[in-house]
């Protein structure tokens, strides 16, 4: 956390990362799961003095998870997704005395799900209460999708997101 401007500013910037495999064993099959997640967020506020007893505050917020999966087994194939979801809002708001004079606000939302059976999007924004755009659907990466059947001895192993 980062604090400037006399404590009238403050960010925050984080990310956590974690990773977890399990590999088993069960008589001549091996079986692995993994999962790799992202958890990205950053806040940022500033209150601006306007004179005459009045201050705007000023706020941004990004947050998101992205997530990887991969569950497999020599006898049975595998199944990966991937999911990343990230959500911005922005928003101000004019202070005089101890009154709330005046508001803004908006937030995007951006969703992606991309797995072995399927794939889903959503885009979303809004306004002060209005909904700006709002588009979703079944949008694939373009990548070859696999069936359960794919060997897993040919799998490669895929990059955290």
């Amino acid at each position: 956390m980062r604090m400037g401007k006399n404590g009238s500013l403050q960010i925050v910037s984080q990310t956590i990362n974690s990773n977890y495999s399990i590999d088993s064993k069960l008589s001549s099959h091996i079986y692995k799961a993994r999962l790799f997640q992202n958890l990205p967020f950053y806040l940022y506020n500033e209150n601006v003095d306007q004179g005459n007893g009045s201050y705007t505050s000023i706020a941004n917020v990004s947050l998101g998870y992205n997530e990887a999966k991969f569950f497999g087994s020599s006898r049975f194939g595998f199944l990966a997704s991937s999911l990343k979801n990230v959500q911005n809002g922005q928003g101000s708001i004019v202070v005089k005395g101890n009154l709330v004079t005046s508001g803004l606000g908006s937030t995007q939302q951006v969703y992606n799900y991309d797995g072995t059976g399927g794939c889903f999007f959503r885009n979303v924004s809004s306004s002060n209460y209005t909904i700006l755009y709002d588009k979703s659907g079944n949008h694939c990466s373009g990548r070859k999708r696999h069936s359960l059947g794919y060997l897993f001895g040919r799998w490669r192993p895929f990059l955290a997101i």
